[in-house]
């Protein structure tokens, strides 16, 4: 801001915190921060007004020249020249010395004004030239200096130089201190702003209780624009109280808002990001980061790692079935193998549905043979069957080979004659004649006589036939399994026998019981 004061006023502006700008400066004194002014023309009788102090120096200003001392006057003392600023924008020059009087001692030559740290620093003022007379105050020369602007960090301005037409009747207006752009000042009452950038708003302001005003600590240009609003602060015992409610920028965030308050919604929120399958670039869209980086996905049979664990289609296993059953497979190289489900297997004749297609040794037949030809056999469960191939028979004499033995008709014969005592051989399907054996002249029958031991001595029993009579009936048709008569009357006895028990230990030679004697009989041949 820029002060413009008349000689009744001495106020001192506060640095800026921006680029410097200027403002005239008087010779009476100097200001602070900024260009040094140049010395007032000193008054013919008044004493030498004292050079301005030069405010903050720019940076690295080359050094004035030294002024030449007055020539003494009746009474004033010479004009020390003003030093160059310090420290800020642009360095101001020195003050020029006030001219001295007539009866004045003889001036001392002003100094040089220090040089500035910048190389656009100013250049220092020169010393005041002598005249007769006392050196008056610093007039409003139009040579005046100009006070040197606030420093690039905000240093604090000169204060203006008070010097008066009364003294120096060809003096121009005083020179104004120069302020810093957008630089801090005294605190405005009533302008809920931070005028002096300590942080507060209108501190130490007088208000009425209820009194409740809008604030905002910051940039008031900020203010409705993104995410920052104004607050708003209370009157409490006679003064405001703090700022309340007021939101100031911040770092951007991904949502959606202008966080810094710069008229941009989320930007420059690009950066990178990664995920355990790669990387890729992270940006803001809508509210939300979002990350181009492949994402981890559910592991598929497709010999790919996919979600991202190093393993390629790894632990993968799914049920499987064929038409024997079901069993589970494994994915290996993006493939599903080694079901363990049963495989149909070809049809043998074992009693089961080996190919599994619902039939149980269905289907199945193979070759066969018998030593008379070869014919084709059925499996049913699970037993070779059923051949077709011709079987063998027993011979007979039909000139074939019935046995399949190779030989017709082979070791064919048959009893003929009376009493089947002569033999028939089969020749090519004929019965030959009759061959009986040669008569001989005699024959011999050997059998055994056996009778039971008489009655009254040891093991003797009465015989089982007792009497001789037409008893008819005795014995079974049948003989018994050892090939002897089986008794056949229900019990008791007979008429010609003494029953069961003595008939059977007859027939059957018992033991002790029976006495026995071999007898030959000789047939003798009679021919005719």
């Amino acid at each position: 801001m820029v002060c413009v004061l008349s000689s009744a006023c001495f106020i001192v502006a506060q640095a800026g915190c921006g680029s410097s700008s200027e403002a005239d400066l008087p010779a009476a004194e100097g200001g602070g921060a900024g260009t040094a002014g140049h010395g007032g023309t000193a008054g013919k009788s008044g004493g030498a007004g004292a050079s301005g102090s030069a405010g903050a120096a720019g940076n690295a200003g080359t050094a004035g020249n030294a002024g030449n001392a007055g020539t003494a006057g009746n009474a004033g003392s010479g004009g020390v020249s003003g030093q160059g600023g310090a420290s800020g924008a642009t360095g101001g020059s020195a003050g020029d010395a006030g001219a001295a009087g007539d009866a004045g001692a003889a001036g001392s030559a002003g100094d040089a004004g220090a040089a500035g740290a910048d190389p656009d620093g100013g250049t220092a003022g020169d010393a005041g030239e002598p005249e007769d007379g006392s050196a008056g105050a610093a007039g409003s020369d139009p040579d005046a200096s100009v006070a040197g602007s606030g420093g690039d960090d905000g240093g604090v301005a000169g204060q203006a130089g008070a010097g008066t037409d009364a003294e120096a009747p060809d003096a121009e207006p005083d020179g104004a201190a120069g302020a810093g752009d957008a630089g801090c000042a005294v605190e405005v009452c009533g302008n809920g702003l931070d005028d002096n950038c300590d942080g507060e708003v209108d501190e130490q302001c007088p208000c009425s209780p209820g009194d409740v005003q809008a604030c905002y600590a910051g940039d008031p240009a900020l203010v409705g624009q993104g995410a920052c609003v104004s607050g708003s602060m209370q009157c409490e015992s006679g003064v405001f109280g703090a700022c309340v409610g007021a939101v100031y920028p911040t770092d951007e965030q991904c949502n959606m808002s202008d966080d810094d308050c710069d008229g941009y919604t989320d930007e420059d929120l690009t950066g990178t990001c990664s995920t355990v399958c790669g990387s890729g670039t992270q940006t803001c869209e809508k509210g939300l980061l979002v990350c181009t980086a492949p994402q981890p996905q559910p592991e598929a049979c497709d010999n790919a790692d996919n979600d991202c664990n190093g393993g390629v289609d790894d632990g993968l296993t799914q049920g499987c079935g064929t038409a024997c059953g079901k069993g589970i497979e494994t994915c290996v190289a993006g493939a599903w193998v080694n079901c363990t489900a049963p495989q149909p297997q070809p049809e043998a004749c074992d009693n089961a549905d080996n190919d599994c297609n619902g039939g149980v040794d269905d289907g199945l037949t193979q070759a066969c043979s018998t030593a008379c030809g070869s014919g084709i056999e059925t499996c049913a469960a699970g037993a070779w069957v059923n051949c077709t191939a011709p079987q063998p028979k027993l011979e007979e004499c039909n000139n074939k080979d019935d046995d399949c033995d190779g030989s017709v008709d082979e070791e064919l014969t048959q009893p003929c004659g009376t009493c089947n005592t002569g033999t028939q051989t089969c020749v090519k399907g004929i019965w030959q004649t009759c061959q009986m054996p040669p008569s001989a002249a005699s024959i011999q029958l050997t059998g055994t006589v056996r009778d039971f031991k008489a009655r009254g001595t040891t093991n003797g029993h009465p015989d089982f036939e007792w009497n001789i009579a037409d008893d008819r009936g005795i014995v079974g048709p049948d003989l018994g399994s050892d090939f002897k008569p089986i008794y056949a009357k229900p019990a008791g006895t007979t008429a010609t026998t003494n029953g069961k028990t003595w008939f059977d230990m007859w027939y059957r030679d018992t033991a002790n019981y029976n006495l026995s004697q071999q007898h030959s009989i000789t047939l003798a041949l009679v021919n005719g």
